[in-house]
């Protein structure tokens, strides 16, 4: 061949993870080159800055869809699906790349995801022999890593002298993030835990721990959290967003709601105040979510019909907030997404379908093949890549 080894190396960088896990039986050196902390940390980059740009048309975005099927057998199964968009014939298609967690051989009856980052998938499970752990993902390689059990041992039984029975302090995980410490170039998982005490009424506390991947170990981190109760929610009220994990939480008081941030790399909590026009009341539909390099909120009040998008550009405690999009009016739409593309905006309608909203068209664009009829929807914009959970280059 003609080509330098240099160059061989710059043209499979550019290609996605999938075809590159099928080229490392073409040779010892490729495969080795594919296994070579450097070349994936190159490869990711350049996977990253293609899907965060339609200029670019290698970039061709990729869905997460986490969802239950039924087997033949009648069981519930969890099953990670992608859909992936090409920007030539701009076309939606299904990958053939279902992952069962079950055909992994993971151990869990039930699961929910807390995060990804850099294509790395993380789930909250619950393990028969473990209670709630913690197992990271690569569907790609389909490699899988359960983390160690919590560093945070159970409290004691309360027992009152002036009753029969015994009173417990009893935890349970208020909220979870993935995401990656730039400063020491390794990936972290924190858990926050709520204890609930009925001593003398219900109190509640609140402890933290980090887990570091490549000490593979839990240590408990000091914290003020107990100022700022996590709200109770599905996935779409957190998000991953540039070395930070971010939660839709109330207030100190209960009714100013915030956004709880957690920088992985000082391990440390923040509050972000919302836009000052926001109102408190609960029927509106709130989604975060990253556009680029931004922080983007959804705001979605059902009795009018419109999405508000704001954005934020600078991550700091002030905002500020930038009001970009109004969108609607929208009709038979259950709630906002996630962006698929600048101009895309997948959403949820009302009978459980995902459908995409083209935002120059003013119309819905395509309907896609994910479909939940509890409409729970678990979608996220997705990196493939060829990282192990084991060994984590810098990138």
């Amino acid at each position: 061949s003609d080509l330098s080894e240099d160059m061989i190396e710059d043209i499979l960088s550019l290609l996605p993870a999938e075809p590159l896990m099928r080229f490392k039986c073409v040779s010892k050196s490729w495969h080795a080159l594919m296994d070579d902390q450097k070349f994936v940390a190159k490869q990711l980059t350049n996977q990253i800055q293609s899907s965060s740009t339609n200029d670019n048309k290698r970039g061709n975005p990729c869905i997460l869809f986490k969802h239950q099927v039924v087997t033949s057998c009648g069981e519930n199964e969890t099953v990670l699906s992608f859909l992936s968009y090409d920007n030539k014939t701009e076309a939606a298609t299904l990958a053939n790349c279902d992952v069962s967690l079950k055909s992994m051989n993971l151990p869990y009856q039930y699961c929910v995801v807390i995060g990804h980052c850099n294509g790395i998938v993380g789930f909250t499970v619950y393990v028969k022999t473990h209670k709630f752990s913690v197992i990271l993902v690569n569907p790609t390689s389909r490699e899988f890593r359960l983390l160690p059990e919590s560093c945070i041992p159970p409290p004691p039984p309360l027992h009152n002298p002036s009753s029969d029975y015994a009173l417990v302090d009893f935890p349970f995980i208020k909220r979870q993030g993935f995401g990656y410490d730039h400063k020491i170039d390794d990936y972290k998982v924190v858990r926050i835990w709520s204890y609930v005490t009925q001593e003398f009424g219900w109190e509640m506390s609140v402890r933290v721990e980090v887990c570091t991947l490549k000490t593979d170990c839990w240590r408990e981190i000091n914290t003020n959290l107990i100022e700022i109760p996590i709200l109770e929610g599905d996935f779409d009220c957190a998000t991953y967003f540039n070395g930070f994990f971010c939660w839709w939480a109330p207030g100190i008081d209960g009714e100013n709601k915030v956004i709880l941030a957690f920088h992985f790399s000082d391990e440390a909590f923040q509050t972000i105040q919302l836009p000052y026009t926001f109102s408190i009341w609960d029927g509106f539909t709130r989604i975060l979510s990253v556009l680029g390099e931004s922080l983007v909120l959804f705001d979605y009040p059902q009795v009018v019909n419109y999405v508000d998008v704001w954005v934020m550009d600078e991550f700091c405690i002030d905002g500020p907030w930038s009001k970009i999009l109004i969108i609607g009016p929208l009709e038979g739409i259950e709630r906002p997404l996630v962006f698929w593309k600048k101009d895309e905006l997948l959403m949820g309608d009302i009978t459980g379908q995902v459908v995409s909203y083209n935002l120059d068209t003013k119309q819905i664009s395509n309907y896609l093949p994910f479909y939940d009829i509890s409409k729970k929807w678990s979608l996220e914009i997705y990196v493939k890549s060829l990282l192990s959970v084991k060994r984590f280059p810098r990138v």
